[in-house]
């Protein structure tokens, strides 16, 4: 048989920009099966699955794979947040090839397959339904990152007061933080929930509002190692990452 690409599956994750082995993935009971029957194959390297098979011995043919893939890098999971789904079972992620019609879209069998996933929360189905052709056909899974608030700590004894300071961006990008006092630290919470990354591209500075003189400078971005919950002024609970200097 002449094995060549039908199809490629590519996770990529906005955490890690897609650099990292984060995925474990396998295919369902009904996918293997299906595979050997049709003399395809699967094969999975990393975050990507190639599906391989004959594309004029199945030419024209309507197929369903389901993948089960396992955030196996505990940040990772931390950082992903899913679609909104069902609570009771993992989110899954339907793909269409090109040429599958509306009716079949709507004819899902996902509701009908046993899911043979893993026993923890951060793992998500792919369900793909492809239509054969002669070409490779090319899918993206994108998993989002959380956003949530950032905050820096500082000794009230090593600086001014909270209104002669502030934190700017060095590249412009429109991120404000709120100052306040709390015990012997100044706060500063940003006003909008900002991505988690695990190489984000911020470069701020603490610096004084008249003179610009940088106090800190190059503060550390933050990624899932600070992750904490805090409370809001209003009583309500929300997350952020924190880092305090303690110097």
């Amino acid at each position: 048989m002449n094995y060549s690409l039908i199809a490629t599956i590519t996770l990529n994750h906005e955490y890690v920009n897609g650099t990292c082995d984060w995925a474990e993935i396998i295919p369902s009971a009904e996918t293997e099966k299906f595979l050997q029957q049709e003399q395809l194959i699967a094969k999975i390297n990393g975050n990507t699955i190639f599906i391989l098979g004959d594309p004029d011995a199945h030419k024209n043919a309507t197929m369903e794979f389901f993948f089960c893939v396992r955030i196996k890098n505990q940040n990772v999971g931390t950082a992903t947040l899913f679609n909104e789904h069902d609570d009771s079972k993992p989110p899954v992620y339907t793909l269409f090839g090109s040429g599958i019609t509306a009716d079949q879209k709507a004819d899902l069998i996902a509701d009908k397959i046993k899911y043979p996933f893993f026993k923890t929360k951060t793992c998500f189905g792919i369900d793909l339904k492809l239509l054969v052709s002669g070409n490779n056909q090319n899918f993206i899974v994108l998993l989002k990152s959380k956003s949530v608030y950032w905050r820096y700590r500082f000794p009230s004894s090593k600086l001014e007061p909270t209104e002669t300071l502030e934190i700017t961006e060095e590249n412009g990008i429109d991120v404000q933080f709120h100052g306040s006092s709390d015990d012997d630290t100044y706060v500063f919470t940003s006003l909008n929930a900002l991505p988690l990354r695990l190489n984000p591209e911020y470069q701020f500075h603490l610096k004084d509002k008249v003179s610009k003189k940088d106090l800190f400078g190059c503060l550390p971005n933050l990624d899932t190692r600070y992750l904490k919950s805090f409370q809001r002024a209003d009583g309500s609970k929300d997350l952020a990452v924190e880092y305090f200097f303690n110097h």
